[in-house]
């Protein structure tokens, strides 16, 4: 009888901390693709911010403070990225708990990566977003979220 309490209690204890830790994010990303011919491609990542929380621009001027949000392309024979990644109008906030200059995303924030497309046949591009969410009192881990696009 004591194993089997045992038992329920690790149970609970593991669907409870599952159901937890996705209460405990910051954003949630949706990827598309902008494709106007079949030479080059615009990947958009975009970030939908949960209400009093903000995540980091990818061009902080400092390693000193949050994790930026930083893109990882699995590189391929399939394209080439071209130049560095876009992203909107970030807004300029200093930070006191960082005490420095920041540039954060609120409510939405939209990232764009064009690359040259070098296959005439459909491939995907694969990756990761490494992302800081934030409010006014607490910072969550990093975050990694794996991402995919298929171009045609």
């Amino acid at each position: 009888m004591k194993i089997l309490k045992f038992v329920i209690a690790i149970i609970f204890a593991i669907s409870f901390s599952k159901s937890f830790a996705q209460i405990l994010t910051g954003a949630t990303w949706q990827f598309t693709v902008e494709q106007k011919d079949d030479k080059e491609a615009t990947l958009v990542l975009t970030a939908t911010i949960k209400d009093k929380f903000h995540i980091y621009s990818q061009f902080l001027s400092s390693n000193d403070g949050p994790i930026p949000t930083i893109f990882e392309f699995t590189k391929n024979k399939n394209f080439e990225l071209i130049g560095k990644g876009e992203e909107g109008q970030a807004e300029e906030i200093n930070d006191e708990a960082f005490q420095m200059k920041l540039r954060i995303f609120e409510k939405t924030a939209v990232f764009k990566q064009k690359i040259k497309i070098i296959s005439k046949e459909n491939f995907t591009v694969g990756g990761k977003l490494t992302f800081m969410a934030c409010d006014n009192r607490m910072c969550l881990p990093p975050e990694d979220v794996p991402f995919s696009f298929v171009i045609n």
